[in-house]
């Protein structure tokens, strides 16, 4: 499993991507964090794309768990909005994860096409295509 991050304009963007099987508790683990980083500035914009990502773990029932960590009043980061990207698979899961974190204040919404969750999130595809493509560098 893979899930790194990168933070870009001074906290305010995060680009993040999941690949290979993801456990439950990994994935609450790296939620923990990244809404713990003191880099990332509170109100800050997410873009995940977990296309090359599983969550065999993450059952319908669980999501949640993961959904559950943004309401925590620990975090030291609010996240504003956040675009997820989905593969078919786990897609049904997304958008429950897009209703749970509604719930605790971010407009979230689950996508399957980067253009889209780009422009949604008024971020450039070029750059973030790019940030992608060299996160695991």
């Amino acid at each position: 499993m893979s899930l790194k991050y990168v933070v870009i304009n001074d906290g305010k963007l995060v680009i993040e991507r999941w690949a290979g099987a993801v456990g439950h508790a990994e994935l609450l683990a790296h939620e923990r964090r990244k809404l713990q980083d003191e880099s990332i500035a509170p109100g800050a914009r997410v873009l995940t794309d977990a296309q090359a990502a599983t969550l065999p773990e993450t059952t319908l029932d669980r999501v949640h768990e993961i959904a559950e960590i943004y309401g925590d009043s620990g975090n030291r980061t609010r996240i504003s909005a956040s675009a997820a990207i989905f593969g078919s698979a786990d897609f049904e899961k997304g958008k429950v994860w897009e209703a749970e974190v509604r719930k605790h204040g971010v407009n979230a919404i689950v996508f399957n096409n980067l253009e889209v969750a780009c422009i949604w999130l008024g971020i450039d595809l070029k750059e973030t295509q790019e940030l992608l493509d060299h996160i695991d560098t």
